[in-house]
């Protein structure tokens, strides 16, 4: 069991999930009984890849294995459901835990969260907090997460405030991100400039970055050319700060700049990583990238796939479709 988990983990490092999962069909064909630690790899597996079957396919193993009371395993299918978005049996496993440890509640608050449930998550923060559990550094990113995917300003405001006071945690990278995330998805990018400018520390790519997508949402080129230039110098290589300054210029209809900004992300030879999802059907892990023209059925899938973005774009009969093009763009590029 020791050399099949050791596999299994290896491929998984390496970004090849896909065949970590057939390691693990092939460990289970010759007989060999998993342990905690090859379930809770091959679960992390299954969260990842959103397979949500496959995962509860192994909640089976785990049943008749009797390492239903582990609690590495618990956590782990707390985990899987979570981000599968499975929330309600999720919650069953997680009630079902006898003694929680703070990655369970993590687990959690950080799923209700991604999936839009700001209210639940906060209700199960508090609940954690009452418990005796005391939050740390990645709790208060999941509930600064789930407050700024659900709109809850003030809560995050007085969540993010009171962080060392409250909790003796120093807000980090990661948290000024959110907080900027949540102020800016509302439009309040004034006010999240001036919280960047506060760091005590430089900020990084990812909370610069929040801001300056915010900016190219709600047109505010002021703000956008200051945050671009510090990313330019933070980052000079990395082609998604390019992408997103001339992404703001177009929403703001100002093309030429948009094109100059492009012109130097070509000049300098940066390139867009293509992007990449996966999709688990009838036990098969199934990978498709960006771009790529290397199935069979290439030329059916990608004017299907323009037709659906259409669609997707004109649902909304009030939007005014800014933005869409730009990521019409990314999808098809």
């Amino acid at each position: 069991v020791v050399t099949w988990t050791s596999i299994i983990k290896g491929c998984n490092v390496q970004g090849r999930g896909a065949d970590s999962l057939e390691y693990f069909r092939r460990m289970q064909f010759s007989k060999v009984l998993s342990n905690s630690v090859t379930f809770c790899c091959v679960l992390s597996i299954c969260a990842e890849l959103s397979a949500l079957n496959l995962g509860k396919e192994i909640h089976g193993h785990v049943i008749r294995t009797s390492m239903s009371d582990n609690i590495l395993v618990q956590n782990a299918l707390v985990n899987m459901y979570s981000k599968s978005g499975s929330l309600s049996e999720g919650n069953l496993v997680f009630e079902a835990i006898r003694d929680k440890d703070l990655i369970s509640w993590n687990s959690m608050i950080k799923g209700y969260g991604m999936h839009g449930f700001g209210e639940r998550a906060l209700s199960m923060f508090d609940r954690m907090i009452e418990s005796g559990v005391r939050p740390d550094g990645i709790a208060l990113v999941a509930v600064l997460s789930a407050c700024s995917h659900a709109g809850l300003v003030e809560k995050g405001r007085e969540i993010f405030n009171s962080m060392s006071k409250k909790f003796g945690i120093e807000p980090q990278q990661e948290h000024y991100a959110c907080i900027v995330d949540l102020l800016g998805r509302v439009g309040f990018l004034e006010e999240a400039n001036e919280i960047v400018k506060s760091m005590p520390m430089e900020p990084k790519v990812c909370v610069l970055g929040a801001l300056l997508n915010s900016c190219r949402v709600h047109k505010n080129m002021d703000i956008a050319e200051n945050i671009a230039t510090q990313l330019f110098s933070l980052e000079p290589e990395m082609t998604g700060s390019y992408m997103l300054l001339s992404n703001a210029y177009s929403a703001s209809g100002r093309w030429e700049e948009s094109a100059k900004v492009r012109a130097l992300a070509k000049k300098k030879d940066l390139k867009k990583v293509s992007g990449s999802s996966c999709i688990v059907l009838k036990k098969k892990v199934y990978r498709f990238t960006s771009g790529s023209t290397v199935h069979s059925e290439f030329a059916s899938i990608y004017p299907f796939l323009e037709d659906l973005v259409c669609h997707m774009c004109k649902k909304d009969p009030t939007d005014d479709g800014n933005g869409y093009e730009d990521d019409l763009e990314l999808w098809t590029a």
